[in-house]
């Protein structure tokens, strides 16, 4: 916490990705929470910071912000998509003499070596408590190591040690959605689909262990915030004119209390807006669906992968595809849109559990499906299975799978795709996307 002086100047950039965002013409279009919670946090520290929001502006807007930047530190949050544009951003930062520190799922997952040529610091995990700490240093006119980071002492890379995960997020501000052109994404949203929603983070970390998750930066213990404290951000952002909110957790049903009391809450308290969130099939059941949906629940999301009993307990998922059957079957029965996601491009995936899939798919008619192809992040056991020695290509995005022998998985997703596609249109319905339903 900063005793005196007048803050630094801070420009935050989230990069373009190699998928989704504005340039890409994405339908759905979601404002960086951890850019947006890092400038409120640095705000409330007496910073003054700026937020360049590639997701919602063209390119031509996106360089012209870019070149504008009059910064004392520029911030730059990355995913593993986002990794070439950080690099080029953070060289053109380096030869304007601006320190650099850069941060998210990408960097905290990979070796500091790739980024320290132009980045002055390498935040590793949440980055809310270390990048504070590196401002206050560049404040002073001095770039130590800090704790949480790695920066580069005589041409190596030097940490002080890992920062433990913030203990009450309910301290944490909400995230400074006034810092982005807010009303775009409300505008692009209700220019597409009947509702307009926006994403809200209420949880941190995952203690669950699938093969090809990352979970470098909110790590493993799940940590919460209160009903009352997520309940008046709700209000929040429905005063900011969106209908519907996509929790982002990775385990927003965990605790099953406190979701009974976020249902509550937002009953209690009248808050008139429909959400939707991602779950784990064997932490449902009719009781918390049928409160969940009294409370606004319009749309749940759930990591099947396949629909080959084999390859989910390959992916260590823990979860049985009866369970599957079974919260799919109560969904439908509730008018719950249920989606699912799919993984293709196992090494040890076969035609049958393809064939398998596919009937599954059949099975539970999920009301939307994505097909994703395995790939091997760095962070994630998958990664440490078949990249042992660290030598994949670590600039390469999703899409394509690095596992040797899995060159047509990309077909494979295309594949499964045109199946979901014809299997809807058997049926008369349309898949529906979260602003659809």
């Amino acid at each position: 916490m900063r005793i005196n002086g007048d803050g630094v100047r801070i420009s935050l950039v989230f990069p373009p990705s190699k998928v989704g965002g504005c340039f890409r013409g994405d339908p759905e279009l979601w404002p960086p929470l951890g850019v947006l919670y890092l400038a409120a946090v640095l705000e409330e520290e007496g910073h003054t910071v700026d937020v360049i929001d590639s997701t919602i502006l063209t390119r031509a807007q996106y360089e012209t912000r870019i070149n504008s930047i009059h910064a004392d530190m520029v911030g730059i949050s990355a995913s593993f998509g986002q990794i070439e544009a950080t690099l080029n951003l953070a060289k053109m930062m380096k030869e304007c003499c601006i320190p650099v520190v850069v941060g998210g799922p990408g960097p905290s997952s990979m070796g500091p070596e790739l980024f320290l040529t132009w980045c002055d610091y390498v935040v590793k995990g949440e980055g809310e408590e270390t990048f504070s700490d590196i401002a206050l240093h560049i404040e002073a006119g001095e770039m130590p190591p800090v704790k949480g980071s790695y920066t580069q002492v005589n041409g190596s890379p030097v940490s002080p040690g890992t920062r433990p995960p913030i203990k009450n997020i309910d301290a944490v501000p909400f995230p400074a959605r006034e810092k982005v052109t807010i009303t775009d994404y409300v505008k692009h949203w209700k220019s597409t689909y009947p509702k307009a929603v926006t994403s809200i983070l209420s949880s941190r970390g995952c203690p669950f262990h699938c093969i090809f998750c990352s979970k470098s930066v909110f790590g493993t213990k799940f940590r919460a915030r209160s009903a009352d404290n997520l309940a008046q951000e709700l209000q929040v952002i429905q005063e900011l004119g969106f209908d519907r909110v996509w929790f982002v957790d990775d385990l927003f049903v965990y605790n099953r209390k406190r979701v009974k009391e976020i249902c509550e809450t937002i009953r209690r308290e009248k808050i008139d807006i429909e959400w939707a969130c991602q779950a784990r099939v064997e932490l449902m059941d009719r009781e918390l669906l049928s409160l969940m949906k009294s409370s606004g629940l319009v749309c749940i999301a759930f990591g099947v992968e396949s629909g080959s009993q084999r390859l989910v307990d390959w992916y260590n998922k823990g979860f049985t595809l009866d369970q599957c059957r079974a919260v799919f079957s109560m969904c439908h029965h509730m008018k719950i849109a249920a989606h699912a996601y799919f993984i293709v491009g196992a090494p040890v995936e076969t035609p049958d559990d393809i064939e398998q899939t596919k009937g599954f798919i059949r099975e539970i008619n999920p009301a939307y499906a994505i097909f994703s192809v395995l790939t091997p992040y760095p962070g994630t056991p998958l990664y440490s299975q078949y990249n042992p020695s660290g030598d994949l290509d670590e600039l390469d995005d999703a899409r394509k799978s690095a596992i040797a022998g899995q060159e047509h998985a990309e077909k494979k997703r295309e594949e499964m795709e045109e199946f979901y596609a014809a299997f809807k249109a058997e049926r008369g319905e349309k898949p529906l996307l979260l602003g659809e339903i």
